[in-house]
C-alpha cells in the first residue's frame, strides 16, 4: 500500500485493512521520497538538516497513520524508500512477494504535478501483481 500521507492515500488504507482482514494477510505501508521533488536551492549542510527533520516528520506521520487506521485490525509494517515512486513501489512489491497493490489516486497534490503525474499509470504497467486503484471521490468501501 503506497501512501503519500494525503487524504486519498489514508482513505485507501481502509481498503487495504479490509482486504488484509478478509484474507488474513499483512499490510505494508510504503512511503517513497522522490529526491527530484526536494530540490530547494539550499546549501548542502542546510539541505541535509532539513531533510533529516523532514524524514523524522514522515516517520511520525506513518506511525500515526498505522496507529489510527491499522493497529489491532491487521498486521502492519512501514517502509520508507528513496527514489522514483513507481520504481520503488515495483521493487518493493517484487522483493516482498506482494499479492496486491492498493494505490490511491487524487487530483490535488501537495507537491508539484511533475512528481506524481504518471506514477499510477507506471505502477499499473510494471507491477508484478494486480493493482487496485482507489479514487478519492469513490463511495466508501467499508
Amino acid at each position: 500500500m503506497p501512501v503519500d500521507l494525503s487524504a486519498s492515500s489514508k482513505k485507501a488504507v481502509a481498503y487495504a485493512v479490509a482486504f488484509a482482514r478478509q484474507f488474513h494477510a499483512a499490510v505494508t505501508l510504503l512511503h517513497v521520497v522522490d529526491p527530484d521533488c526536494r530540490r530547494d536551492g539550499q546549501n548542502t549542510s542546510a539541505r541535509h538538516s532539513s531533510e533529516v527533520q523532514w524524514l523524522a516528520q514522515i516517520q511520525k506521520q506513518l506511525a500515526a497513520l498505522t496507529e489510527q487506521s491499522v493497529r489491532g485490525r491487521a498486521q502492519c509494517e512501514t517502509l520508507i524508500r528513496f527514489g522514483s515512486p513507481h520504481m520503488e513501489i515495483e521493487t518493493a512489491a517484487r522483493k516482498q512477494g506482494v499479492d496486491l497493490i492498493i494505490l490511491a489516486t487524487h487530483g490535488d497534490r501537495g507537491l508539484p504535478d511533475f512528481c506524481f503525474a504518471s506514477t499510477t499509470e507506471k505502477v499499473l504497467r510494471y507491477a508484478p501483481c494486480p493493482v487496485l486503484i482507489v479514487r478519492q471521490q469513490e463511495r466508501d468501501f467499508v
